[in-house]
């Protein structure tokens, strides 16, 4: 199950890795490795068991139960910081947001490695991280994209940076 969640299945990797990326992934890229389609197709999930349904039921422990001041936790009033909701909705929000509704996929090279905003680099990596979104549903997204509105080295970059 763990190649699900993989840019690339295992057995798609006519390449083998030895000790450095680069060259791997340039191997990958001439040998047109094809990205499988998205595995998790399945619009429902099963109720999760029994046991787990009671715990589930229980709340979330506050900060104040964590031994912590909630005026320390108090977001500054910029409004332009990033804060993650979980879930694959939320991913799949922040996915149509910035390639199609703020068009951001086009500048991405130029503005990936910004640190303040919304707008600088996917912010992808939460949900990646997490299994909410995959790898291979971020890489279908940027081939419509370059279909419908350009196709070019901030594309590319997102594309290649999934390789990780």
């Amino acid at each position: 199950k763990i190649w699900e969640g993989t840019l690339y299945h295992a057995d798609d990797l006519t390449v083998p890795f030895k000790d450095q990326f680069t060259g791997w992934r340039t191997s990958l890229e001439k040998a047109e490795t094809p990205v499988r389609e998205d595995c998790f197709t399945s619009k429902t999930l099963p109720p999760p068991p029994a046991a787990a349904a009671a715990f589930l039921e229980e709340p979330l422990p506050t900060l104040a139960d964590l031994g912590y001041d909630a005026a320390d936790a108090a977001v500054d009033a910029r409004g332009d910081f990033f804060d993650p909701s979980g879930g694959e909705t939320a991913a799949l929000a922040r996915l149509q947001r910035y390639v199609w509704d703020e068009d951001r996929l086009r500048t991405y090279f130029d503005t990936r490695n910004g640190m303040i905003g919304q707008g600088y680099s996917t912010k992808f990596a939460p949900w990646l991280a997490r299994g909410c979104i995959s790898p291979r549903r971020i890489v279908r997204v940027c081939e419509r994209y370059e279909r419908a509105r350009v196709k070019n080295k901030s594309t590319y970059w997102v594309k290649f940076e999934l390789t990780w």
